[in-house]
């Protein structure tokens, strides 16, 4: 007797993989699971990749004065901020790391973005780690250096510019443009002052442009 082919409907198709997955032993598959949802939050945390958005960040609801210098959100929380007496920055090269950056303080805050050129770019002759919103960087070759490396604590003036910010991939090469900031003091709804941020040697930005070459 000759076999049967076994012709599967579209619905069967799109459920054998869990089929099959129901089929596997407990705790094997319990184990499948854990290492799927730890293995998907250590890309998101580490390389900011999450192709299905199941991690990423949601956009901080709060409204940006047309000054530029106070934001509050729904709640009555707001913040004061002040500039670096700069004229507008651009950040343009490779991003060598970018984690998202979630502070009570200031929760506008969205990504920590390293960004290199020059010999700071080249993998092979200097090496990058970012810890707690610090970076460091080491060579193991006595050369003078050219380049920039900069590590960008990233505030989206607007929900555009935000969506742009999380679409940044580790590798890819940006030009990130805004206004340096040098302070951010929190309030409560009653006025009741909470804290501030401010980077230590490194570059918060309030982002106006983005562009990924």
């Amino acid at each position: 007797m000759e076999p049967v082919e076994k012709k599967y409907t579209l619905k069967e198709i799109l459920f054998l993989p869990l089929g099959c997955a129901m089929q596997l032993p407990f705790i094997p598959a319990l184990l499948i699971l854990g290492v799927v949802f730890f293995g998907s939050l250590f890309a998101y945390r580490t390389w900011n990749f999450d192709p299905l958005h199941l991690w990423s960040r949601a956009y901080p609801d709060y409204s940006l004065s047309t000054d530029l210098n106070s934001m509050h959100d729904e709640s009555g929380n707001s913040w004061q901020i002040s500039y670096e007496t700069l004229p507008p920055s651009s950040f343009n090269g490779l991003v060598r790391h970018i984690s998202p950056d979630e502070e009570a303080m200031a929760p506008m805050l969205s990504y920590d973005i390293l960004v290199t050129s020059g010999d700071y770019a080249r993998s092979d002759l200097v090496h990058t780690t970012v810890v707690n919103h610090m970076f460091i960087w080491k060579t193991a070759k006595n050369a003078q250096l050219s380049g920039r490396i900069n590590l960008l604590h990233t505030v989206a003036k607007d929900r555009e510019t935000f969506l742009k910010l999380r679409d940044i991939q580790d590798g890819e090469t940006v030009k990130i443009s805004g206004l340096e900031i040098l302070r951010i003091d929190a309030f409560d709804p009653s006025g009741k002052y909470l804290g501030y941020w401010m980077d230590k040697g490194c570059n918060t930005l309030l982002v106006t442009d983005v562009e990924i070459q």
